[in-house]
């Protein structure tokens, strides 16, 4: 089987509930898990079919939600129960 790039593996990312969202018009796929503690943005190339991280979203692709503080007060975990993209 021909190779296509880096392969992104779920198991690397943990367990849990994965919500996943897809956006035709811009190639990108929205991809959550460990318990709802990470959102990471991927590419998907139509072309090939591979899938890359976007590494202008977040830091390095993902955004952490673990965190103790946000910016606008709110404290402690937030959790993701679902994902969408919205026009």
């Amino acid at each position: 089987m021909p190779s296509t790039g880096p392969t992104l593996l779920a198991n690397d990312w943990g367990t849990g509930e994965t919500w996943i969202a897809a956006d035709r018009a811009s190639g990108r796929v929205a991809v959550t898990g460990h318990h709802g503690d990470w959102l990471a943005m991927l590419k998907f190339d139509e072309e090939s079919g591979a899938l890359s991280i976007d590494e202008a979203f977040g830091k390095g692709g993902a955004i952490a939600l673990n965190r103790p503080d946000w910016p606008h007060n709110a404290k402690g975990k937030a959790i993701v129960h679902g994902v969408l993209f919205s026009r």
